[in-house]
């Protein structure tokens, strides 16, 4: 699913076809979780780049070209 990615490819994360973030970048895939860096919408560190860890069977992944 994942296999063509690269550290740094820019992304867009969905669940049930909503982005969980406008944009991000991609970091890598351990064990059964997309490790990928996109700026945090709510709580103290919104609008910080955040790094986020979310389990690949519940998402798609879109590189942007």
């Amino acid at each position: 699913m994942l296999d063509n990615f690269k550290f740094g490819d820019r992304i867009i994360v969905r669940s049930a076809g909503v982005g969980i973030d406008d944009q991000g970048l991609f970091i890598k895939v351990q064990d059964n979780n997309l490790v990928w860096i996109g700026t945090a919408t709510s709580g103290a560190f919104s609008g910080q780049p955040t790094i986020f860890v979310t389990n690949i069977n519940a998402i798609t992944v879109e590189k942007i070209v």
